[in-house]
């Protein structure tokens, strides 16, 4: 596989901020007030965030790593990129886990 085939893989994780979106909107009702996002070791919240501060961190944290890895994604033309390309998978799915864990553990 050449390098303009392998781009059409990069739009594939765009697909988690409406996916993250969605569960957000999904459980909103069930969700108190102040959702715990910091933890301590033994499982004890340390750090409280509203509903609202929650989604916009998550929407905007995923933004960014989205369309700087995007980005940077598409302007490579070396052999490098399909290391570029896990990397970047990895990201979006390590950061779309922890964003849907923190909504599950608040349920």
């Amino acid at each position: 596989m050449n390098v303009n085939n392998l781009r059409n893989l990069i739009l594939i994780p765009w697909l988690s901020f409406p996916v993250v979106l969605a569960s957000y909107l999904l459980l909103w009702s069930r969700l108190p007030s102040q959702i715990a996002v910091h933890f301590t070791s033994s499982g004890n919240p340390v750090t409280l965030m509203s509903r609202e501060q929650s989604l916009l961190f998550d929407l905007i944290t995923l933004l960014l790593v989205l369309s700087i890895s995007s980005w940077q994604l598409w302007r490579r033309k070396d052999n490098k990129f399909q290391r570029g390309l896990v990397r970047y998978y990895f990201a979006i799915v390590t950061i779309t886990i922890i964003s849907l864990g923190i909504l599950l553990f608040n349920i």
